[in-house]
């Protein structure tokens, strides 16, 4: 089975077996549990992208960008000045670069900006970008 819509109709066909079996049939509960796992292990190792259209990847490539500078956008801005330094407190005694880490984990940042990379390598290698 090589098709990526095969597999999910296979997965598809298994959780629906599995649902109707009854639990007192262990036997082919676990079996259906088996084929199960197999078909998810070899979903997750299927490159989805590789088979998206390149205008599509381009889409999300440029909705990143967009929230990959919205996030830059939102750290704290360091403020000059003759007696303040990096290690000046905001607020609640916080340091900034403790500050911009929380923004950071809230808005899932590195995820973003691998999801980004990942994208950019997919496009250059199509000639895209």
């Amino acid at each position: 089975m090589s098709s990526f819509d095969e597999l999910l109709a296979e997965l598809s066909r298994v959780l629906l077996a599995l649902d109707a079996t009854d639990e007192a049939d262990a036997g082919s509960r676990a079996r259906l549990e088996a084929r199960r796992d197999e078909l998810r292990e070899v979903l997750r190792e299927v490159d989805i992208d590789a088979r998206r259209p390149t205008a599509e990847l381009l889409e999300e490539h440029t909705r990143l960008e967009a929230r990959l500078e919205a996030a830059r956008n939102e750290r704290v801005k360091k403020i000059h000045g003759k007696y303040l330094g990096a290690t000046q407190t905001v607020g609640g005694g916080v340091v900034p670069t403790e500050i911009n880490r929380m923004i950071d984990e809230g808005n899932r940042f590195d995820e973003l900006l691998a999801r980004f990379a990942q994208l950019t390598e997919i496009l250059g290698s199509r000639g895209a970008l």
